[in-house]
Parts: C-alpha cells; structure tokens; sequence
C-alpha cells in the first residue's frame, strides 16, 4: 500500500487537539475507517473509486498550515473551532505520596494525602466524620480559639473593631526564661474556702511567704505555697479578731505572721524597710502635696522607669555577694510577694492560681517592663491606686 499525501502533510507537527478527517482517510486503500455513528459502506467493487463527497457533522473542512485539515469557521464564530475537537484528558499525577506507617497503628503503610492512614482506617474516619454535627464543629473550633460561645466570640470580634489598639495579651509572658504554672494543691487561693476563705489575706499571705524565706530559706514552690496560703489565711482572721478596724499595714499584719509560722520571740526576728513608687501623679496633685502624701519613702522617679530603678536597688544588684532578697509587693488593692535568691526570682500572687517563675533577674525586670497588668498606670483612678509599696524583709540585726 503507497500513502499518497504529500510529504509535507505526512511529516506534520503532532498538535495538542486531533481533528478526524475522513476525506484524507478515503484517499487511502482499503475500506474506509468506522466514523463514530456511521456504519462502513459495503465494498462491491475492488477498483479504487473516485474520492467522494467527505461524510461529516458540522462546518467544513479547510486546508490547515500544519499538514492535515481543519474545520473551517461557521459564521457568527469568528474563528472560533466549534467540532470535531476532542480535548485531552487530565493528566495522571507524575509522583506517588509518601508512604508512612498507618497512623492508626494497624500494621499498614497510610499517606500523607490521607492524614498519614490506610485506605481501611482512613474510610472508618469518614464513618466518624460523618456522625459528627455542625454545632459540635462550631463547638470545637470555638473552644480551639479560646472563646467559651458563640456570644463569647462575639463579644470579642466587637470589642476588636471598637478596640483596635487595644492590648488584650500580655506580651510580658512570652519574655525568654518566664514560666508560668497553676496551682495544684488545695487552697488554690485565698478564696478558696479549704479550711477557711480570707479574701482579704493577701498582705497575711505575703508575709508569711516572705518570713519563710527569710528565716527558714523555704522556697515557695507548690507545695509551701500552698502552705503559706493556709497560714496567712489563718493569721488574717486572727488579725480581724484581734483588730477588727485596724488597716492591713505590713507592721500590723507582722506579729499575726510570725505567730502563724510558730515563732515566739521577744526579740525582733526580722526588720523591713519600704520604698513608694508612684506610676502616674494626678496633674492636679502638687509637688508639697505629693510630698506630703507619701512621706519621706518616696521614691524620686515615676512611671515604670521608676519602679525598675527601684527594684534594682531593692535586688541590691550593686552588691554581687547579696543573692537573696524578699520583697512585699503592694499595690491597693492587692499583695504579692517577690523572691530572689541564686536560682532565679519568684512571682506570687494569693489571687489567683497562675504563679510566675524567672530564670534570672534580667528576664524578671524585662517581664515588669513589658507587663500590663500589674503595673500599668491607671489614669483616671485614685493616686493611692497608682502606687506601689516594696518593702524589704530581711533578718534583724541582734
């Protein structure tokens, strides 16, 4: 059998659309081939015959300039092919997925592209999905974001777009070498009502804490935290009994701390000393007036710069041989309590379970720079709120 097309169409470029030409096709001898719904014709004749009229569905065909005829535009298309194409399918993937032990522990080999499971366990997961309700995602995806409801979450979208500039997280907590902890142990806090409540025995509970430290080198780790919470709960309602009007001054709370950690002595176990630092003074509060309010321990410098240059002189880090020091911290209308000693600073806090622990002093004073919830100013409230009382526990000098 000779092809009889030209060589120009015969060596054609192979293009990414094929185009069924039937006219070139009958050129050729033999039986034409089965066009699709057509049935062949019946040969009754072994003579080639003259090419006939080509049988096809649609516009008509036109030389092409790549070698082999293409439908010509029908009018209205503008050029555009309308038939006779038949597009390629989509391509196969050209890479396999890793293959990795069965994520189900089953024993086989499961995919990436299926969580890391087999076919088995990855279709036994989409039974699971399945029974799973919207309200349950709704629910999960909720609690995920840290948002208790739909309301909760709400309320938190609105408060973003009335709040833009607002700080609602505290970046102090991400500083190097913080680590934050909850209470385990009963009583949580001071609310907590194991054996007794003392909801205004933070001061009672600091002081305890700073003393033990002080006098018994304990550091207030979970356990003697916990302690400490019980003691100073119990030195307050002994304070209360005893001096049912008298304020929660550090001096006036002393005694009921030393008889709650089992100390008698007529002698002075351990002495203090207190430093003022004012975060914000009122525009309206004079320099006479300011001094005369806050006496003769004020400290000199405001704001946050201030209590930093303070708790560097509190920490004695002048002094590199003075490793150890406790600190009452006081600002109305709470108390806490500060340890440092050669392994790192404490934070405690009688209000609530989440207690901070510091690898150094530095990671410490960067965590006090960077806080805004201890130590923020407070513009619009009393002056007494916008200070902070640091008072020194160290031994007495016998």
């Amino acid at each position: 059998v000779h092809n009889t097309q030209p060589l120009s169409n015969q060596l054609a470029p192979v293009s990414t659309t094929s185009f069924i030409d039937i006219s070139r096709t009958r050129n050729m001898s033999g039986p034409p081939p089965y066009a699709r719904g057509l049935q062949p014709s019946k040969v009754t004749s072994t003579q080639p015959s003259t090419p006939r009229t080509p049988i096809h569905r649609g516009p008509s065909l036109t030389s092409s300039p790549y070698g082999f005829d293409a439908p010509s535009p029908s009018p209205g298309t503008r050029g555009r092919v309308t038939s006779f194409i038949r597009h390629r399918k989509q391509q196969a993937p050209i890479e396999m997925p890793i293959s990795v032990p069965c994520a189900g522990n089953c024993g086989f080999t499961g995919q990436s592209t299926s969580l890391n499971l087999c076919s088995r366990c990855y279709a036994h997961l989409e039974q699971d999905a399945s029974r799973i309700s919207d309200g349950s995602v709704v629910a999960d995806l909720l609690a995920q974001c840290g948002y208790k409801n739909l309301d909760d979450a709400r309320r938190h979208i609105a408060f973003a777009r009335a709040f833009p500039d607002a700080v609602v997280k505290n970046k102090a907590d991400e500083v190097p070498g913080v680590h934050k902890w909850l209470t385990t142990h009963r009583p949580l806090t001071q609310f907590d009502e194991v054996p007794k409540k003392g909801s205004n025995a933070c001061t009672y509970i600091a002081g305890v804490t700073a003393v033990r430290f002080i006098l018994l080198n304990q550091i207030p780790d979970d356990i003697h935290w916990v302690d400490s919470i019980r003691r100073g709960v119990s030195a307050y309602h002994a304070g209360v009994v005893s001096q049912p009007d008298a304020h929660a001054d550090f001096e006036e709370v002393m005694p009921f701390v030393l008889e709650a950690l089992s100390f008698q002595s007529t002698q002075p176990l351990v002495q203090a000393s207190t430093y003022t630092v004012t975060l914000f003074k009122p525009p309206e509060v004079t320099d006479e007036d300011f001094e005369a309010i806050c006496g003769g321990t004020y400290w000199p410098e405001l704001g946050k710069a201030g209590l930093l240059s303070c708790l560097h002189t509190c920490f004695m880090l002048d002094n590199p041989m003075e490793t150890e020091c406790a600190l009452v911290f006081i600002r109305p209308p709470e108390t806490y309590t500060i340890i440092k000693n050669k392994d790192g600073v404490f934070w405690r806090d009688s209000h609530r379970r989440t207690q901070y622990d510091f690898d150094t002093v530095e990671a410490f004073l960067k965590w006090i720079e960077l806080d805004t919830n201890f130590t923020s100013p407070l513009p619009e409230m009393p002056l007494s709120m916008n200070q902070i009382g640091l008072t020194t526990i160290v031994p007495a000098m016998l």
